[in-house]
């Protein structure tokens, strides 16, 4: 299995693609590699079968939705609101980090 975090990031974020578009039976590997721009079987090289994937895809996704534990920590001070839910809610909205290909 390939080490490249970066790589593995941009591809499991094709593979979110992917899935939100085809569902799960669109999801194969070589619909990430052409969904990620790579050449066909570089997912291969990083995930050993579409159950690994997937498993890897949960959890790429709660990192992506995860507020910076600063950010919440700055948050949690303030008397519990509405307005707290809805700023909150808001951080997690805008937290997936942009598309990079690699």
């Amino acid at each position: 299995m390939r080490h490249n975090p970066a790589r593995r990031n941009a591809l499991l974020d094709a593979a979110i693609d992917v899935l939100a578009r085809e569902g799960s039976r669109g999801l194969t590997l070589r619909a990430v590699d052409t969904q990620a721009g790579v050449p066909v079987g570089t997912s291969s090289n990083y995930f050993r079968n579409r159950d690994e994937l997937l498993l890897q895809i949960m959890r790429r996704t709660h990192e992506r939705i995860t507020p910076e534990p600063d950010q919440v920590a700055d948050i949690m001070r303030a008397e519990p609101t509405t307005d707290l839910v809805t700023l909150l809610l808001r951080q997690v909205h805008r937290h997936p980090p942009p598309r990079a290909r690699t």
